[in-house]
C-alpha cells in the first residue's frame, strides 16, 4: 500500500471522526443543560479484520479507541459516546443498485512473494 493512500484512508476515517466529534463535544459542553450523545461510524473490521485491508482495519481500530475514550471524557459533562458497527447492507428489492467499482491495473491486488508452501499472499 502507498503511502498516500494510507495517509488518505486513516485521515478521512480517523481525522475526520475526530474533528466532528470534537465539534458534538464542544457543542453539547456549551448548552444548558449540558450532555447529549455521540453516536460514531464504527464497523465489524475493527473486531475482525478482511484480507488486504490494513488501512481501514487500522482506522476503525481508532475510531473504536476515541469512542471509548470519549464515552469516559464525557461522563463528567452528560456525553455518551457509542459507534454503530455496521457490516455489508444490501438494499431491498427493487432499490437502486450503487456502481460497482472495477479495479483499475494499477489498484488490482498482486501478491507479494509466489512461495509456493504459502497459502497467504507474503511469506
Amino acid at each position: 500500500m502507498a503511502l498516500d493512500d494510507w495517509n488518505r484512508v486513516l485521515g478521512t476515517i480517523v481525522t475526520g471522526t475526530f474533528l466532528c466529534s470534537r465539534e458534538a463535544f464542544r457543542v453539547m459542553c456549551e448548552q444548558d443543560p449540558c450532555g447529549g450523545r455521540i453516536i460514531n461510524n464504527g464497523a465489524p473490521s475493527a473486531y475482525t479484520p478482511r484480507p488486504r485491508s490494513a488501512a481501514y482495519t487500522a482506522a476503525k481500530h481508532a475510531v473504536l479507541g476515541l469512542t471509548r475514550s470519549l464515552s469516559l471524557d464525557g461522563r463528567a459533562h452528560n456525553i455518551a459516546c457509542g459507534q454503530i458497527d455496521v457490516g455489508n447492507v444490501e438494499p431491498p428489492d427493487g432499490a437502486p443498485q450503487p456502481p460497482r467499482a472495477r479495479p483499475t491495473a494499477a489498484r488490482r491486488w498482486r501478491p507479494l512473494c509466489r512461495c509456493p508452501t504459502s497459502p497467504t499472499p507474503s511469506c
